[in-house]
């Protein structure tokens, strides 16, 4: 029995040393009130709105409550016709030692404009880790590295869609989900500011900041973002050790239940 003993605790040693099995969420908005209230998003809950043009065009981009893609507000980034807005909200520098999950659900419906841009970059104003671009036609494109921002898949524009990215720091490559549903896997991080053709693919070993960029569209329909999440979660390789550890700590348990045989006196 000592032995056994000793197993499970070596065993509950492993479950405590391990991370936990669920995601451990970084940071999480719907836009929702109290952190947020209607009006201009810039400084509320974190958020930064970065204008490539006039400082004016920062209070735009608002918090508001008419198209929502869960609960009762989200984030309206308007057409501008000479500037571009790039809502972000900053979680690092960290040094992200399991993989990064951002997801942002967007409503884009710019019909001949440029495309919207979602993107994890090192850190605010800096290079792209990774990213997708979504086209009026509904394209969906990767910002990978040594490509032209290939198309993984399609959404229907004017309405929500969910989009995910899983980055993998470990291997420098992400995946790309659509309403959770799988598009790409192992794609290199960009790795730098990626421009109108390619990303260099430069390491990147540090997440910075979640943010949104809604281009210079042609016609006056604006984009919506919601549903903001960052998560790390644990690696596949200790889940296999805990397996491992139970399974040793099982076969003890049948050892030890096997009938004892006693020699003829």
């Amino acid at each position: 029995m000592r032995r056994i003993a000793s197993v499970l605790a070596v065993t509950a040693g492993l479950a405590f040393a391990l991370p936990a099995a669920s995601a451990t969420v970084l940071y999480s908005t719907g836009f929702e009130a109290p952190t947020f209230s209607l009006g201009a998003l810039n400084g509320q809950g974190g958020w930064v709105v970065d204008p490539f043009a006039a400082p004016a065009d920062a209070a735009q981009v608002v918090v508001e409550n008419t198209v929502t893609y869960k609960g009762g507000q989200a984030v309206e980034v308007p057409y501008m016709a000479a500037s571009g807005d790039l809502p972000y909200y900053a979680v690092g520098p960290i040094v992200p030692t399991d993989p990064i999950v951002v997801s942002m659900a967007i409503n884009y419906a710019n019909i001949g404009g440029t495309p919207a841009l979602f993107a994890v970059t090192t850190s605010p104003g800096f290079d792209i880790t990774a990213g997708v671009r979504l086209y009026s036609n509904g394209n969906i494109n990767a910002l990978t590295a040594g490509s032209s921002f290939p198309a993984i898949g399609t959404y229907n524009p004017g309405t929500w869609v969910d989009v995910s990215m899983t980055l993998n720091y470990a291997t420098q490559t992400y995946s790309v989900s659509a309403d959770g549903v799988l598009l790409a896997t192992n794609l290199a991080f960009c790795g730098d500011m990626p421009d109108s053709n390619d990303c260099a693919g430069s390491q990147t070993s540090q997440f910075g900041d979640v943010e949104f960029f809604a281009g210079r569209p042609k016609q006056s329909i604006p984009a919506y973002l919601d549903d903001v999440s960052i998560s790390s979660i644990p690696e596949p390789a200790s889940w296999s050790l805990f397996i491992a550890g139970v399974g040793l700590a099982g076969a003890a348990l049948r050892r030890n239940r096997r009938p004892v045989q006693i020699a003829n006196i």
